[in-house]
């Protein structure tokens, strides 16, 4: 069982820092910490009717209704193998979105030479914030902003 971390949020920057990195089918993804509230183990979602594919539903979480996005599906991933992995929950200024994940990995900190220019901006990239090469593959950064409009949360 993963532990609950809560982490403040501060106003953010044009190019963060500390990001909090995942896994999402065998691929390495990053978002700006500031935006972390906490880490928690997936619970079952109550579905919702009528919303997207990759809402699962909502989770109660200490009173808060905070909708649960698959980033596999919204990503185009293949499906994930059943309720594993983990949910980050991130802080908006419209409310909590949770994020579904394969497995959480560590906090980072970021070097700015090391961003590279996002391929194809105006199809896909729509997530993606940037790209960072840390290691053998891209590091992906991830706008929850983006991710948040695809969850209907306005």
């Amino acid at each position: 069982m993963l532990p609950t971390a809560v982490v403040e949020t501060e106003p953010l920057e044009a190019d963060p820092r500390r990001v909090l990195t995942f896994t999402l089918a065998g691929a390495d993804y990053a978002l700006d910490l500031r935006w972390v509230r906490e880490i928690r183990t997936p619970e079952p979602p109550t579905p919702l009717p009528g919303q997207p594919p990759a809402v699962l539903g909502v989770n109660n979480l200490r009173g808060d209704m905070v909708p649960l996005l698959c980033l596999r599906t919204e990503l185009r991933q293949a499906p994930p193998a059943g309720n594993s992995g983990a949910v980050v929950v991130v802080q908006l200024p419209q409310g909590l979105l949770g994020l579904l994940v394969d497995a959480v990995q560590d906090v980072r900190e970021l070097d700015a030479a090391d961003r590279r220019p996002t391929p194809f901006p105006s199809s896909g990239a729509r997530h993606l914030l940037g790209l960072y090469t840390t290691g053998q593959q891209p590091l992906q950064l991830l706008d929850p902003m983006a991710l948040a409009s695809s969850a209907a949360l306005h």
